[in-house]
């Protein structure tokens, strides 16, 4: 039930921003690899995944941009073998919540604040 809620108002928000002026709502995939170590006795784990960052922002085009994102990102260890924090298992859930601002004044350059939860085993 929870999911259908999220979709419906995804649906909603990406119809509100094709008319508003300067609202948009973009979305993005690709291949993230996130490094966990999480003290002194244990090994460093890689996990490795496809994730998608939704942003819902206001967009001045190749001027500015500044808004919320979200990026789920669910990985799995890259190879067989590798070394495993027993704490974590061989899959994970990373979700980042937060702010991003970008800036096109003659290269890309862009700024994040977010909030990250790690679930192990998901």
């Amino acid at each position: 039930m929870q999911v259908k809620k999220i979709v419906l108002t995804l649906a909603l928000l990406s119809a509100l921003s094709a008319r508003a002026d300067g609202f948009k709502m973009r979305a993005r995939e690709h291949y993230e690899t996130v490094n966990l170590h999480l003290d002194q006795h244990t090994p460093n784990t890689t996990y490795g995944g496809f994730s998608n960052t939704i942003n819902l922002w206001y967009e001045k085009p190749l001027t500015y941009a500044f808004g919320i994102a979200a990026s789920p990102l669910g990985a799995t260890l890259p190879r067989q073998g590798a070394a495993v924090d027993p704490t974590l298992g061989d899959r994970i859930r990373l979700v980042h919540i937060g702010l991003e601002a970008k800036a096109f004044p003659l290269y890309e350059s862009s700024l994040n604040m977010s909030i990250q939860v790690l679930t192990p085993g998901s």
